[in-house]
């Protein structure tokens, strides 16, 4: 973003400290923080904020968005993207938990289920992706609540043109990616280790030979921030 708008001043916050490939641009900083503790230091210093992936981590997540908001200069934007934990089959219907042996079993989804309680359980808000429209509508200063629900394919499995290809390409390693970090979570929730190296390892495995057609879907909302509310004038006399 700093790149494609220069004179910009673009400000990353994050829990740990990104990996960056190269020099950041002048106009970039990164900030290392916890978004539970709040933003009051950034007071209407925004005109864009986008949050991306941040439910996992959120204890209050109706809060969070409150905080954000107050971040907003008046006319600014607020942008929210997220995956949820349901995973949908190749009809996109929700994927109920099966055991394994069964028909529509998915080692991807039995992980996606059980981190998705882990994180229920650990104080998260993994039902925010759904909510945030909701949520969003209830802040009095904001304004033009929008949202949209895109289907992406985790996987190659189908795509309509070269573009969905690499989307599905890209979704499928981010879910690799995602999966190969899970073993803290899901041994902190009191799953034994061999468990969780054998989920994760059939998890991969489903998904890098495209075993079962799996959907994930991911939410956007957005708002914009209302202008403060003109003094009326008075009469001249």
């Amino acid at each position: 973003m700093a790149t494609e708008f220069p004179y910009c001043d673009v400000v990353g916050v994050d829990l740990v400290p990104p990996r960056i490939d190269g020099e950041l641009p002048p106009n970039c900083r990164f900030e290392i923080d916890d978004a539970n503790l709040g933003f009051a230091h950034y007071t209407e210093c925004f005109d864009v904020v986008h949050a991306r992936a941040v439910s996992a981590g959120i204890r209050d997540f109706p809060q969070l968005l409150q905080e954000l908001t107050a971040t907003l200069r008046p006319g600014g934007v607020l942008l929210l993207g997220d995956g949820e934990q349901q995973l949908y089959d190749e009809h996109r219907r929700p994927m109920p938990l099966s055991e394994l042996g069964t028909p529509g079993f998915s080692w991807v989804h039995k992980i996606f289920f059980a981190t998705y309680n882990a994180m229920k359980n650990r104080g998260g808000s993994p039902d925010s992706p759904n909510m945030n429209p909701t949520w969003l509508r209830t802040i009095d200063s904001l304004t033009d609540v929008g949202w949209h629900k895109a289907f992406v394919p985790m996987g190659p499995w189908r795509y309509d043109d070269e573009r969905e290809k690499v989307l599905s390409e890209l979704c499928r390693e981010n879910c690799l990616r995602y999966i190969s970090g899970l073993a803290p979570l899901l041994l902190s929730e009191g799953y034994l280790p061999e468990s969780v190296d054998n989920m994760c390892r059939e998890a991969t495995a489903e998904l890098r030979e495209l075993r079962t057609h799996l959907y994930t879907r991911w939410n956007f909302a957005w708002a914009v921030k209302k202008p403060p509310a003109r003094e009326p004038i008075a009469p001249v006399s």
